[in-house]
């Protein structure tokens, strides 16, 4: 499942957040330029995430480029990248395989 921030409709910059399932599962931040992803950090996902059962995913960035990433309100990931001051007007949100139910988004800002 990714979810992307997109500083342009074109998708050349802004962040992709990655999180794989399954028994190797990981959650990987990339950065975006020229429509290109570079690793800014990634951290390994314990099984069982892909239990049928309801998760929340919490990613937020604040101004000073202070990231963090939560799965149902535990800490994953805290990494400093102030890549991007612009604001973020598109979000795409991809399954690329498997089953997935999305119940809610909610944006706060832009």
């Amino acid at each position: 499942f990714e979810v992307v921030l997109l500083q342009s409709e074109a998708g050349n910059y802004g962040y992709r957040l990655r999180v794989q399932s399954g028994l190797r599962g990981f959650v990987e931040l990339q950065r975006i330029r020229g429509g290109r992803g570079a690793v800014v950090d990634s951290r390994d996902l314990a099984p069982g995430l892909a239990d049928g059962m309801l998760h929340e995913l919490t990613w937020r960035q604040r101004p000073d480029g202070m990231v963090s990433v939560m799965i149902d309100g535990k800490g994953l990931m805290e990494v400093r990248d102030r890549a991007f001051r612009d604001p973020y007007p598109w979000l795409h949100l991809i399954n690329d395989q498997g089953e997935l139910t999305v119940r809610s988004v909610r944006v706060s800002g832009v």
